[in-house]
């Protein structure tokens, strides 16, 4: 019997030829992954295994966002003793050091205007009676300025406030 031009005796010898072909490339990918498995549970079983390691890794679940090798610090145990109240620790700073926060006071020149005699200090203009402040971690330094001469300021110290 003829269909479509073609014999049914040449059909049969590409049908088999197809069906070949795709068996072997099956029994090939299914052989590549068993060989796999193979690999990787011969890996797994070379490493000792540590149960309290393995608890540790199944306890915390992995977030994807951590780098590689992270793991994250161990949670603290609950004691059945109560802990002693912590009294909270003064943080111990140093005593204000006026001289070297004076050290940063920059007179920069003295002016007349409308009869009245002003600075320029640290970049601002200043005149007898004002404050001004410099900030020398861990404190901000106020002084009033008491006088002000062709040659500089005279000053007295006003407060000293820690910087948060």
């Amino acid at each position: 019997m003829i269909r479509n031009g073609h014999s049914n005796i040449m059909v049969l010898p590409r049908r088999i030829a197809r069906l070949t072909i795709f068996t072997l490339m099956a029994a090939f990918v299914l052989a590549a992954n068993l060989a796999r498995a193979d690999t990787m549970e011969n890996d797994v079983a070379a490493e000792p295994t540590d149960t309290k390691m393995i608890a540790d890794q199944t306890s915390v679940p992995r977030d994807p966002f951590w780098p590689v090798g992270y793991t994250p610090p161990r949670p603290e145990e609950d004691n059945d003793e109560p802990d002693e109240p912590d009294e909270p620790d003064e943080p111990e700073i140093d005593p204000p050091d006026w001289d070297a926060a004076a050290e940063r006071l920059r007179f920069q020149g003295r002016f007349t205007t409308q009869g009245r005699v002003l600075a320029s200090v640290n970049g601002a203009i200043v005149e007898v009676g004002s404050v001004i402040g410099v900030r020398l971690p861990p404190y901000e330094y106020y002084w009033r300025i008491i006088a002000i001469d062709q040659y500089g300021i005279e000053t007295e110290p006003v407060d000293t406030k820690p910087i948060d």
